[in-house]
């Protein structure tokens, strides 16, 4: 009888594993195309191996044959194996090493959910003096005075400065700046920085907050904000960097930006997912360039504190020596 129950049991643990890890694959390959695809690709791959482990113990069961027992290990091992190496090469480039670095613009970029906050302004500021970025972002963040002493090591150039819902602080001299869009969720800033001691030129930056809200459809939100980009008067980015809540190699994020690249698929290195901070799941706080750009490096940093990671990319002119 416990035999039999034990039995029914594994084989349950079995279909419900394949059903999960169907249901993972299909959010894979249809992304967020659609609303309902979009909950599929929120299974974290972290989550489908784990799956593929309880699969494998399932298929321990008995069997009436023994070749039978060894074929279903065998499926499931190689199932978790492959998942693995997905995760290791593809979707996270765990391999990779940090780069040696040129001279570059480095930026910084934060949404720390202000109301989630309960450390001290002592060491947000140490985050960001030890960082040491060129131009640094923070979105949802409390009131520019908390930043006085980050402010102070800007330089005589520099520049701290508020538009909703973004704080800056450059060290690179601000050429202008405009909030381009305000609608429904959606904001996007947009700057222009002088960079030609370290890129030859200026650049154009868009900093970028979108809606957080789960149930709202990301392909939706994607197409929104690219009519509502095409409708102002304002020239192409070269960084677009911000809390998209959209996942990295999605539909929406290409739909958004068709012609923009990913700063980690270019110099990302390392465990590559900015939220939850606690234990970092998803990818959801992105840096995308132009190809006059390339990244050179693009690291996230635990800040210990807030509900997000920081980004922190390197850039330089592409094809620089």
């Amino acid at each position: 009888m416990i035999r039999t129950t034990l039995k029914i049991l594994a084989t349950g643990l079995v279909a419900l594993a394949m059903l999960v890890l169907i249901a993972w694959l299909t959010g894979r390959i249809v992304s967020d195309r659609y609303d309902w695809s979009q909950w599929l690709l929120w299974i974290p791959t972290p989550g489908a191996i784990l799956v593929a482990l309880l699969g494998f113990l399932g298929a321990l069961r008995p069997a009436d044959k023994p070749h039978r027992r060894r074929r279903r290990l065998l499926v499931w091992g190689i199932t978790a194996l492959a998942l693995v190496g997905y995760f290791t090469l593809h979707e996270h480039r765990i391999l990779h090493r940090s780069p040696s670095l040129t001279a570059g613009v480095r930026i910084a970029y934060w949404n720390p959910n202000s109301g989630a906050l309960h450390d001290s302004a002592e060491a947000r500021n140490a985050i960001f003096i030890d960082l040491d970025a060129d131009l640094t972002i923070l979105a949802n963040a409390r009131g520019l005075k908390e930043y006085d002493p980050f402010a102070d090591t800007l330089g005589p150039e520099g520049r701290a400065f508020r538009v909703r819902p973004f704080l800056f602080f450059t060290r690179l001299p601000l050429l202008e700046y405009q909030t381009l869009i305000s609608n429904g969720g959606i904001e996007v800033v947009h700057l222009r920085l002088d960079a030609t001691a370290a890129l030859g030129r200026a650049i154009s930056i868009y900093a970028v907050d979108l809606p957080s809200d789960p149930r709202s459809p990301r392909l939706q939100t994607a197409r929104r904000l690219r009519r509502l980009l095409d409708s102002v008067a304002a020239g192409p980015p070269d960084i677009v960097i911000g809390d998209f809540n959209m996942t990295r190699g999605g539909a929406a994020l290409r739909i958004a930006f068709p012609d923009l690249e990913h700063a980690y698929d270019q110099a990302g290195h390392g465990y590559g997912a900015t939220y939850p901070r606690a234990f970092p799941l998803y990818h959801i706080d992105h840096v995308l360039l132009a190809e006059t750009l390339q990244a050179q490096d693009y690291r996230l940093v635990n800040p210990g504190v807030g509900r997000h990671v920081i980004q922190v990319v390197e850039v330089r002119t592409r094809n620089a020596p």
